[in-house]
């Protein structure tokens, strides 16, 4: 027998969805967004109308500790994303998870670092070279390498 709160949140989602076509978002962010909604509608017994900033926090905490980043953003973004548009409230967590930093290359490396890695990639010449493989192995792979680099 389907609950009250069953209903409510059949009828959310079918907004949910309307929302998400009529911004124009891709095909590939529509299923994910729509999938954040349902993982999370089952995780709260589809009652996340008025979801708390702790109970937020322990869903949060439980998705990173089983996925990455960038599998945990598209629910936060997903569930963002419905209480903005479907049920026009505020985000109550506004600080609640926070990417990780990332470090970029430098757009111009190090005389030092383009060294370094000369000497790596040398590395893995040598031991191509001096592990045992036929010939024609051996010379796809030392092609392979000195294609990545």
């Amino acid at each position: 027998m389907e609950t009250l709160s069953d209903a409510r949140f059949k009828q959310d989602y079918a907004s949910h969805l309307k929302h998400l076509k009529l911004k124009g978002l891709q095909p590939k962010t529509i299923d994910a967004y729509s999938r954040a909604i349902r993982r999370i509608g089952g995780h709260f017994d589809y009652q996340i109308d008025s979801l708390s900033e702790p109970q937020l926090t322990d869903f949060f905490s439980q998705l990173l500790a089983s996925r990455s980043w960038s599998a945990v953003k598209p629910d936060l973004y997903g569930i963002k994303f419905y209480y903005e548009h479907v049920l026009r409230k505020p985000w109550v967590a506004p600080g609640l998870i926070k990417p990780p930093k990332s470090q970029r290359l430098p757009d111009i490396i190090t005389i030092d670092d383009g060294l370094a890695d000369l000497r790596c990639h040398h590395s893995i010449l040598t031991t191509v070279r001096t592990i045992h493989l036929t010939d024609q192995t051996k010379h796809h792979a030392i092609e392979r390498i000195n294609g990545l680099m």
